[in-house]
């Protein structure tokens, strides 16, 4: 009986979908992951004659999935960076501080940070390349903090699976839900959160790089980016129904804190409630289910804060500073 292991890595490619030298470093040990060799391989030609399929032939191919897993203060920071791909670091350790600053926001290029993804499977490892993530969700509910990135990618095969030493699996604990505040226009709302998802998504586009001379698409180009959080509210107060009626808008701001490891930060300035509804079951306890939606402003990314005028200004819709004490994102 084969040994049990599973893993997922990452790394950066210099070209999109070309031969890459590179090799991860870093394995993580994931939940689950939907990632596969590309399934729509064949079209079969039509025929007027009998009632069979007589013949087929070889389509163009790509390939999608996601991968779930625990959300640490060190594997993160890949994540944040393809999905926003706006990317600084500041080596604060080197000047004194006992962590390095990792500041993500989102861009505006349509050409996205393509990747390499490596899937342990047990038999086999499976290799993508041309992966691009399509989403980001980063869910707090129950107890462990989880991620879950959906990955579009051009192509994937099969090969051989590494050796257990040569998997060098992240340890660093993940963030619990207990170790996570969030803030409304910087009122502290963690005593009423039961549950909460942000999701960030690229809206890629895979056919766009179909073309004539290849089995493989070229490119892949990103749409509209979407920032959403979706809360369950215990309902003890009218303070998000004014928000809501009013059509207000306001800043969210959410802490993720593990004292040894680092923490995260994620700042949206400007945000509005889409929904917020507040059902009623019998004489269960009332909850309110509420969507916000993040706008793009102006922003201050030295310090996160929403301002105008300084010379440290993007237009974004989101900023995500990660505290920990690795290097820069390469």
């Amino acid at each position: 009986m084969s040994e049990i292991l599973r893993y997922f890595a990452t790394v950066f490619e210099d070209s999109f979908n070309e031969p890459n030298s590179k090799e991860p470093t870093e394995f993580v040990d994931m939940t689950s992951s939907s990632l596969d060799i590309p399934q729509d391989r064949i079209a079969y030609v039509p025929t007027s004659n009998g009632r069979g399929t007589k013949r087929y032939v070889k389509t163009s191919v790509s390939t999608s999935g996601n991968v779930v897993q625990p959300v640490d203060v060190n594997s993160i920071g890949f994540w944040l960076k393809a999905t926003l791909m706006k990317y600084v670091f500041e080596d604060n350790i080197a000047a004194g501080s006992n962590f390095n600053r990792h500041l993500f926001y989102g861009g505006h290029d349509s050409n996205p940070l393509s990747f390499v993804s490596y899937v342990g499977k047990q038999e086999h490892e499976e290799i993508h390349t041309g992966c691009v993530v399509e989403s980001l969700e980063i869910a707090v509910s129950d107890t462990i903090v989880t991620a879950t990135v959906n990955i579009v990618a051009a192509n994937g095969e099969r090969y051989p699976i590494r050796l257990t030493e040569e998997v060098n699996l992240n340890d660093t604990l993940p963030f619990s839900m207990h170790e996570v505040n969030a803030r409304i226009n910087g009122t502290d709302k963690s005593r009423k959160i039961q549950e909460m998802t942000i999701s960030i998504s690229n809206n890629p586009s895979v056919d766009a790089g179909k073309t004539i001379g290849s089995r493989y698409t070229r490119m892949i180009v990103l749409g509209e980016r979407t920032v959403n959080v979706s809360l369950t509210y215990i309902y003890e107060d009218d303070e998000e129904l004014i928000l809501f009626e009013n059509e207000e808008s306001f800043s969210l701001d959410i802490d993720f804190t593990s004292l040894e490891e680092g923490s995260m930060h994620i700042n949206l300035p400007l945000c509005v409630y889409e929904s917020l509804s507040t059902p009623v079951s019998g004489r269960d306890a009332i909850t309110q289910s509420a969507t916000i939606r993040a706008l793009e402003t102006t922003v201050d990314v030295s310090d996160g804060s929403a301002t105008a005028g300084s010379s440290t200004t993007v237009d974004t819709d989101i900023i995500v500073s990660l505290y920990n004490k690795k290097g820069e994102i390469k």
